[in-house]
């Protein structure tokens, strides 16, 4: 082989190793630390197995932060904390990318600005919607809520779930209808309320009584445990 063609191909093989280190060294998955925390906090005991698992967090991740003016650090902490409220409800799990996910299908705009109020909307939504999902006997915990308030409506299925949740319990584990134990929230609440002298609320009454059934299997009439949690409710007691 002559000095030219040795050359040539000594040129052509650096150009390939350049190709290959240029592919090792590509750009990495932006805000890993904070895609890896998202991640985690979905997952849990779960890591992602390399960033392929992150990509569809760094896409709604990037969307968000290129139209929102907000630090990287600030929405993945904005977002867990959202996660993790929502998730409280209980239900389904609600996960940081589903959030993502939602702040970014409520962009239309080009110019990055401050997302704040649309945050808090589609968290204020996402919240409801779980709570909806959960809801049980609206119209006998909506009754119980107005009763509560002077007649006020709830705003939010959220006002209503820790009615529900405590209502259901109780329906669940007792031999007394939903129209009963309606009146019979009432009629207890405001029992405690007149001998006690402090205001017991039908809610207080529900969480009261739930809190008082541990036990499982067939329904059981449920008159000591009410008298026990309207006693309680009238001395201040949980």
């Amino acid at each position: 082989m002559g000095a030219r063609a040795g050359a040539v191909v000594t040129a052509v093989a650096v150009l390939a190793l350049s190709g290959v280190a240029g592919a090792s060294a590509a750009p990495a998955v932006p805000h890993l630390v904070q895609l890896r925390t998202l991640y985690a906090k979905d997952h849990p005991g779960g890591v992602p197995a390399g960033e392929a698992d992150l990509v569809g967090y760094s896409k709604a991740f990037e969307r968000v932060l290129g139209s929102c003016t907000i630090k990287p650090t600030d929405l993945a902490d904005a977002t867990l904390f959202w996660s993790g409220k929502i998730s409280a409800l209980g239900g389904s799990r609600t996960s940081s990318l589903s959030i993502l996910q939602a702040f970014g299908k409520r962009i239309s705009w080009n110019v990055p600005r401050d997302c704040w109020n649309m945050f808090i909307a589609v968290e204020a939504r996402m919240e409801n919607s779980a709570a909806s999902a959960q809801m049980q006997f609206r119209h006998e915990i909506t009754a119980l809520y107005v009763y509560d308030h002077q007649g006020a409506s709830p705003k939010s299925d959220v006002q209503l779930l820790p009615y529900s949740s405590a209502f259901v319990k109780i329906i669940d584990h007792c031999t007394v209808s939903p129209e009963d134990n309606t009146n019979l929230m009432i009629h207890l609440s405001d029992q405690a309320t007149e001998i006690g002298g402090r205001n017991v609320t039908t809610l207080k009454m529900l969480q009261a009584i739930a809190r008082r059934i541990n036990w499982s299997g067939p329904k059981i009439v449920c008159w000591d445990v009410f008298d026990n949690a309207e006693g309680h409710a009238e001395a201040g007691q949980p």
